[in-house]
């Protein structure tokens, strides 16, 4: 690793254009601050037994990966950078025209521009995703089965932090694009937070803005929010307000029939106690016959400093919403759990079942256990007799020209003890598309143990379990469901101050609804890195 402090300083990295001129920017605009640089180098060997991930005639392969790497950081007074790349060249024995190059970023800055709290901030990532989720959500490098998504993102922030009142306000633009052109879109985002606070007498206000505007060539997306509550704080613990809610999504994008809320309600808050606060709201919906009107109510509790949990209700125009958050921290222990509703648009989840091909298979064939080694395109030179016609079906990954409202809900747990840590992570995404009313559920379960071993060495094992339903609905005709079960057990060795070796083991199983996709595959991989 270098260090160093610098008037301003230039970097030779090349992996990204935008990386490099925000770098430029950040040292052109700092007056002094502390870089620290560590470029290193990697080199991994994998054995895969099935690189192309079929159930019969299964390839093993090589991979070789070469990877020049390059960490840094710099901060100064006003002034925060951090960067994070990776350039990796792989090689597959099996099939040499699969070799290429792979790139990986992650980078973030941040620059003061004013002492009151005006910042200029920029966000840029390069990942290697699934090229088709369907096919393979486990793609990755050895699987060469990916395609490079980047995104970009700069703006403007603005903070002010008092005894009196907070307020934060931030307009970004950012842009993302990837190598299919699939969930490529140009936004742009802004978002207004206040509050007053709780020791104030008389007037107490909070509000919430939002606003974003996508477009992928002519479909543009745009949406906004507004709650706000405007109340009168008494000497007694219940203080009345007045809550005002819009909500409107607009644009040539694919849309549900009902897609704006407006209400106007009264409520009151009250502190049950000084760790509760509680608030509910009767809201009236306005201009809509549809809708009745509604019940709105918030929690907050923190029963002791080391545990804090919030919880919401209310109504939108697809239905009732809900918000949880609990975190509870101890010396060993640390546990969370959120749940959260959200619109998107633009993304890389939305698949359509196509025709694959028609296959001449045995009359015994079944489509559910046997091989399809046993059967052969239409087309080909073969006799029909005692034979019987197949059609082969696949999801197929396209535009997600739609907004879809998304349920998230998310569990960590993290036990660490004086030589071993236990990992515990558990999600679960809820996806319907407002246009079509498709519902994909998306399920994993990750538990990881960690022990260290040595002063120099660890030893982890680690299970995944992940349960994909497309078209949850029609999942036998439509859609498609499919289950992974990967099992990993890895030994790390600090070799030297700057050098590191990596020995793995890993088993992956997965069953799918689609017998083309159901698959066995164990890799063993060593991996080297050097830190200069």
């Amino acid at each position: 690793m270098v260090t160093m402090v610098t008037d301003m300083d230039t970097t030779r990295s090349n992996k990204c254009r935008f990386s490099l001129l925000a770098l430029t920017i950040i040292t052109t605009t700092s007056f002094a601050g502390e870089w620290e640089v560590t470029p290193g180098v990697s080199l991994e060997e994998t054995y895969s037994d099935n690189v192309e991930l079929t159930n019969a005639n299964q390839q093993s392969s090589y991979v070789h990966q070469v990877s020049a790497l390059l960490n840094s950081t710099y901060s100064s007074r006003t002034t925060e950078f951090n960067f994070d790349g990776r350039s990796t060249y792989a090689s597959y024995t099996h099939n040499h025209e699969l070799d290429d190059s792979f790139r990986t970023l992650n980078a973030d800055g941040r620059i003061a521009l004013w002492p009151d709290g005006l910042a200029a901030t920029m966000s840029a990532g390069v990942r290697n995703g699934a090229t088709n989720g369907a096919r393979n959500s486990l793609a990755d490098i050895v699987s060469a089965d990916t395609v490079e998504i980047r995104n970009f993102q700069a703006g403007l922030t603005y903070d002010i932090d008092n005894p009196d009142y907070s307020l934060n306000l931030t307009v970004n633009t950012g842009r993302q694009s990837s190598e299919d052109n699939i969930g490529d879109n140009s936004r742009i985002d802004s978002i207004l937070s206040s509050e007053s606070r709780v020791a104030n007498k008389g007037v107490f206000w909070r509000i919430n803005g939002f606003y974003t505007d996508q477009s992928n060539n002519d479909i543009t997306g745009r949406r906004h929010i507004i709650d706000a509550i405007v109340g009168w704080q008494t000497p007694f613990k219940v203080n009345p307000f007045v809550r005002i809610y819009n909500e409107k999504l607009s644009g040539n994008i694919s849309q549900t029939q009902r897609n704006s809320a407006d209400a106007v309600g009264a409520g009151i808050n009250t502190r049950i106690s000084p760790r509760v606060l509680l608030s509910a709201s009767y809201n009236f919906v306005v201009d809509d016959d549809d809708n009745d009107d509604y019940v709105a109510a918030s929690l907050s509790w923190q029963p002791s400093a080391r545990t804090l949990l919030s919880a919401e209700y209310s109504r939108r125009f697809f239905g009732d919403t809900y918000r949880f958050d609990l975190t509870h921290t101890t010396r060993r222990l640390t546990n969370s759990i959120n749940y959260n509703e959200s619109l998107r648009a633009f993304d890389r989840s939305t698949f359509q079942q196509v025709l694959v091909g028609n296959f001449l298979c045995p009359e015994d064939f079944n489509t559910n256990t046997d091989d399809f080694s046993r059967c052969f395109q239409q087309s080909d030179s073969v006799n029909s007799q005692n034979s019987q016609l197949i059609q082969v079906f696949e999801q197929q990954l396209i535009e997600g020209n739609e907004f879809s409202l998304n349920k998230e809900l998310n569990w960590q747990s993290q036990l660490r003890l004086a030589r071993t840590e236990f990992d515990l992570r558990v999600s679960h995404n809820r996806r319907e598309s407002l246009t079509s009313q498709i519902i994909d559920n998306r399920f994993s379960a990750n538990f990881e143990i960690t022990r260290q071993i040595s002063g120099k060495s660890d030893v982890s094992i680690r299970y995944n379990f992940n349960h994909t339903q497309l078209d949850k609905d029609q999942v036998l005709s439509l859609g498609q469901d499919d289950y992974y079960r990967t099992l990993s057990i890895g030994y790390d060795r600090r070799l030297a101050r700057t050098l590191s070796s990596t020995i793995s083991v890993q088993m992956v199983d997965r069953n799918s609804s689609n017998q083309l996709r159901t698959y066995e595959e164990t890799r063993a991989i060593i991996t080297l890195t050097k830190d200069f």
